[in-house]
């Protein structure tokens, strides 16, 4: 029986290990990428939900927080020649990173309800990333508003113009994805 736990638990970490490279190979794959960051990247989100809807929310949280580490490493050079103050750095870290790719974890709350359930937890997440981003825009980033912005649309147009097309191809191929039947039984 513990060598059964132990193989089941071993099964998992390798499944989150994998999802995870997959994801920020994806991740630089970039189809667009904004001027002070964001980008369409090639469905970098996807396999960090499948592994929530696979395998439940708390292994989930824990590889797509695990994801937003990666994240911030892999855009550490980046993040570092904004010229930011020590608050504002902290802000971006927490709101364009901890809270945005952690919250895809959470795409396994609908895991049992069939394609349309899991659907909405794919799309769920996304929008609630594209919140973080929006919050993050607004409160750390609104000097850059565009002349006669107010942060908060500046914040809204500038974070939809590179989310909206990467939550519409996570969703399609989401979709596309869990109409396979070998799919489905990958995900039950």
């Amino acid at each position: 029986m513990k060598n059964q736990t132990t193989s089941k638990k071993l099964t998992i970490l390798c499944e989150c290990g994998i999802m995870l490279a997959l994801a920020s190979v994806l991740s630089l794959i970039k189809v667009w990428e904004s001027p002070y960051g964001g980008s369409v990247t090639l469905l970098s989100m996807l396999p960090i939900m499948l592994m929530s809807l696979r395998r439940g929310v708390r292994v989930g949280l824990a590889t797509s927080f695990a994801y937003s580490i990666l994240q911030i490493g892999l855009d550490l050079g980046k993040l570092m020649g904004y010229g930011m103050t020590v608050g504002i750095w902290i802000g971006c870290i927490v709101f364009d990173y901890l809270i945005p790719y952690t919250i895809l974890g959470l795409a396994g709350l609908w895991r049992n309800r069939g394609v349309g359930g899991k659907m909405c937890g794919v799309a769920m997440v996304s929008v609630i990333r594209y919140i973080s981003h929006v919050i993050s825009g607004c409160v750390f980033f609104g000097t850059y508003a565009w002349e006669g912005w107010n942060p908060l649309p500046y914040s809204l147009v500038y974070n939809a113009i590179y989310m909206l097309p990467e939550m519409a191809l996570t969703v399609i191929a989401a979709y596309a994805l869990f109409r396979l039947k070998a799919f489905k039984k990958f995900l039950d």
